[in-house]
């Protein structure tokens, strides 16, 4: 029995290693002014928190192409890794890379920094921050679910004191053509709070900011359903064989624990089959030549 629960723990760790594994916390989200002055540049940070780490990650940011323009990516200061992006209208492919893994703590960190320049149409914008994929130095998934929208106001003027963005949970997958069909144009003349130079970032937290990952795991797949029911199935034959080996295995034990107890027994059985053993015919011949020489006088007084 033992070896058969032994057996059985070693096919479960075998299958339980070829699952992946779902990190628990992981958050992202974008760092940006809520307002910004047409025909100037502004910056927006990415930032992820959480616990534990992220090693790699792909993120997508779309927006309007027609009002604004990605300037540049790059990593924030104190950020180690790689970073390589791409620009196809209004989509950014962000390609982050730390092999000794960026650590997530329970405040944002910011690991990118995204440079845009407002074009010259006022206008209320949108900005879209996605993660598509990220693991941690353990090779553990991180959970990447939806997206997150940041509105921005472009305008003539500024004036008063801006506020940062408040992102708002978005359901739909990456597109371009999904932030570029949410800009609207704004009359002219309209002006935007903030003293602040549109090159800086707002440093007041809003608590309406969204952070996505951090309570959801990965959504079902299909894929994955039938894998575990093929896994299933195959841990459910697996069982049943070994306990027939272990089954047959047990009687031999058994059987050998007996003989082993009963010497006696096993001679007498010998006995037994030794007399229950019949003569070969040759033999059985043999004997009854001699005994018809031996009384061959016997024989012929009665034939007289």
């Amino acid at each position: 029995m033992k070896r058969i629960i032994s057996m059985l723990a070693a096919v479960l760790i075998l299958l339980s290693a070829t699952q992946p594994v779902l990190a628990a916390e992981y958050c992202y989200s974008l760092t940006l002014n809520s307002k910004v002055q047409t025909g100037k540049s502004f910056k927006a940070q990415l930032n992820v928190f959480g616990g534990g780490d992220v090693a790699a990650a792909i993120f997508t940011v779309c927006f309007d192409s027609s009002v604004m323009e990605l300037k540049s990516a790059e990593l924030c200061d104190g950020t180690d890794g790689k970073l390589e992006y791409n620009t196809v209208g209004g989509t950014t492919k962000l390609v982050f890379l730390n092999t000794k893994g960026q650590p997530l703590t329970g405040e944002e960190n910011g690991i990118i920094s995204l440079k845009f320049k407002a074009l010259s149409t006022p206008c209320n914008a949108y900005i879209t921050l996605y993660c598509e994929q990220a693991v941690c130095c353990n090779e553990s998934y991180l959970p990447c679910s939806y997206g997150v929208e940041y509105p921005v106001e472009l305008a003539d003027k500024i004036s008063g004191s801006v506020s940062r963005s408040s992102g708002t949970k978005v359901n739909s997958k990456p597109s371009s053509s999904s932030s570029n069909s949410k800009a609207s144009s704004a009359d002219k003349g309209s002006s935007i709070s903030g003293s602040e130079s549109s090159e800086g970032l707002t440093q007041q937290h809003q608590n309406g900011i969204v952070s996505l990952g951090s309570k959801e795991a990965a959504q079902s797949n299909t894929a994955y359903i039938m894998l575990g029911a093929v896994i299933t199935l195959c841990v459910v034959c697996a069982v049943f064989a070994i306990y027939k080996v272990g089954k047959k295995h047990g009687e031999a034990e058994q059987a050998q624990k007996a003989k082993q107890s009963n010497p006696d027994a096993e001679q007498d059985e010998k006995a037994i089959n030794s007399d229950n053993v019949q003569p070969p015919v040759s033999d059985t011949n043999a004997l009854n030549e001699a005994f018809e020489s031996d009384n061959a006088d016997l024989f012929e007084g009665k034939e007289k």
